[in-house]
């Protein structure tokens, strides 16, 4: 019980500016971008959201817990999560003087994945 109670309020603790630094993004998008400063804030965008999957998913632990947890399926497009994973880590490649590639052979178009594990 004590380690749900500190995943809830730890989860609270990290939505707080994770809520302020999307609901900023917003108001930055609203007032008009150039396209180089769109491409920056879909990637901002896209790393907050996958922080907040990620802390949905550490909250499901007390499901697991408490034996009410249920994988959900849905299709899982692996070009997609590559793109959006190198997209958010090549900027940081680049300021160190690397390039950052990805080669990834012909995958089945059926697979299936619960959308927060991904």
């Amino acid at each position: 019980m004590a380690k749900s109670a500190f995943l809830a309020n730890m989860s609270h603790e990290i939505r707080t500016p994770l809520n302020a630094i999307t609901g900023m993004a917003y108001l930055i998008r609203r007032g008009g971008l150039s396209e180089r400063q769109r491409e920056q804030l879909d990637k901002l965008e896209g790393a907050g959201e996958h922080l907040l999957n990620i802390i949905n998913a550490v909250l499901e632990l007390s499901k697991i817990e408490a034996g009410k947890f249920v994988m959900a399926e849905s299709p899982v497009q692996v070009g997609g999560i590559l793109d959006n994973v190198l997209s958010m880590l090549n900027a940081r490649a680049q300021a160190k003087g690397l390039r950052l590639e990805a080669e990834v052979d012909e995958l089945p178009d059926d697979l299936v994945g619960d959308p927060t594990a991904v």
